[in-house]
């Protein structure tokens, strides 16, 4: 699987994301997190990571990648809840 990250005002970037089946370990380019430390960095997106999204508002795309792990069927995403 690879995804795909577009900074602004620069061109998307490609990184290769591979998670292990019998581990569950995820590797983001050459960053490896357990399944704990991958949903504990989704949960840091969600809220905004330090100082927060100003007014608890979440750009579309945080919006989106919300709806894309909550329709996604791999092992990885489930028990994964957002408050």
């Amino acid at each position: 699987m690879l995804l795909t990250f577009a900074y602004k005002h620069r061109r998307p970037h490609v990184c290769p994301f591979i998670i292990n089946n019998k581990t569950l370990n995820i590797n983001i380019g050459i960053f490896e997190f357990s399944k704990t430390v991958f949903h504990e960095l989704i949960h840091y997106v969600w809220r905004g990571g330090m100082p927060r999204w100003k007014d608890e508002i979440r750009p579309d795309y945080v919006i989106a990648m919300k709806g894309k792990i909550e329709s996604c069927r791999l092992d990885i995403f489930q028990k994964l809840h957002f408050e």
